[in-house]
């Protein structure tokens, strides 16, 4: 294991054990580190959203970590569904993994429906198309 994955294991495992997210030792770390850091703690993200928000500040990004957005549509809290609002309406096609989550559940299907009939016209037609297929399989 290299030592910059060797760093990020060892504060993936404090943050596990319950040291806060600010306390953390995440200087220097880039973007890529970042998504290390969540891969490793994907489990408990959602518990823990607040903490890691105001820690890292992900919802305020323009285009925050994958995992960040998924954990996001599963959570469904307010601070998510004002992310989930603003980064939906973009029309990115990285989306997909996001629109997918949420059509996997019932909330995510009573939240996500309305909003992608909202921002649909921001997608282009192949995207359009496979979001579409998301919420017309069944759950």
């Amino acid at each position: 294991m290299s030592s910059l994955l060797a760093k990020i294991s060892a504060q993936a495992n404090a943050f596990r054990a319950g040291t806060k997210a600010s306390d953390l030792d995440t200087q220097r770390w880039t973007d890529f580190d970042r998504l290390l850091f969540l891969g490793q703690i994907s489990d408990v993200i959602i518990p823990r959203m607040s903490e890691l928000d105001t820690a890292f500040g992900f919802s305020k990004m323009n285009s925050p970590p994958p995992s960040w957005l998924t954990a996001a549509a599963k959570s469904l809290d307010s601070a998510s569904k004002t992310l989930l609002d603003r980064y939906l309406a973009i029309g990115k096609t990285d989306s997909l993994v996001v629109w997918q989550t949420l059509a996997r559940s019932a909330a995510g299907r009573t939240y996500g429906v309305p909003l992608y009939n909202s921002v649909r016209n921001f997608y282009d037609a192949s995207t359009r198309q496979a979001i579409t297929s998301y919420f017309n399989a069944p759950l």
